[in-house]
């Protein structure tokens, strides 16, 4: 295989968003589900975008999870074990937006840590506020897994940095992406979007 990845984290890999929506409906007596997050930013849902609030509540939250990690979505593991062994000995390379929040950071690297370097898998996190597509281009991996489309096209916003260049963009399909993926359906040559990790797998290996 000539393809190589690197891989968004939350909303791709893993759900991070049910640890908070965990801790919020046990905190307000709330039964919001991940399904009701039709927006990328959480805020929306948990503080009718009060950002104040919803930064609060983040850091008390992460204060709180302690070691109640988010699962991988089903299949991700195999998905990203495969990668690993064609790779070998490189890192599997994750770039994350991740905020530079001290307690994020960490809790970010501890999920990492748990589910791959526990597990024989190398990999390299790279934390940036920058576009994705300038740390692709720094590591020279032209394949990405992220559930954030809006980052790289969005037809409304007349916006598509992938035009043009030769990176090639897989998302999940996710509930607070479907509209946006629905607009987009297979008319971008750029991007091809999977439905569960099973089906990437098949895609990509099989």
């Amino acid at each position: 295989m000539t393809k190589k990845f690197a891989f968004d984290i939350d909303g791709t890999i893993a759900n991070f968003m049910e640890c908070f929506i965990f801790k919020y409906n046990k905190e307000y007596n709330s039964n919001k589900k991940t399904e009701d997050v039709i927006k990328w930013d959480l805020s929306s849902l948990f503080f009718n975008d009060n950002k104040e609030r919803f930064t609060a509540f983040m850091h008390e939250a992460l204060a709180g999870i302690g070691t109640s990690l988010p699962k991988l979505y089903d299949g991700a593991f195999e998905f990203l074990s495969q990668c690993y062994k064609m790779y070998y000995p490189e890192p599997l390379l994750f770039i994350t937006h991740r905020p530079f929040i001290p307690e994020i950071v960490e809790f970010t690297k501890k999920f990492t840590e748990v589910n791959f370097l526990n597990n024989g898998i190398c990999a390299k996190l790279e934390f940036c506020n920058c576009n994705k597509l300038d740390v692709l281009g720094k590591y020279r991996i032209s394949n990405f897994c992220d559930d954030k489309v809006q980052d790289f096209v969005n037809y409304e916003s007349n916006i598509d940095n992938l035009k043009n260049t030769n990176v090639k963009l897989y998302v999940p399909v996710r509930p607070w992406n479907e509209n946006l993926l629905m607009k987009i359906g297979n008319k971008h040559p750029n991007i091809t979007i999977f439905s569960s990790w099973k089906v990437l797998y098949e895609y990509i290996f099989c």
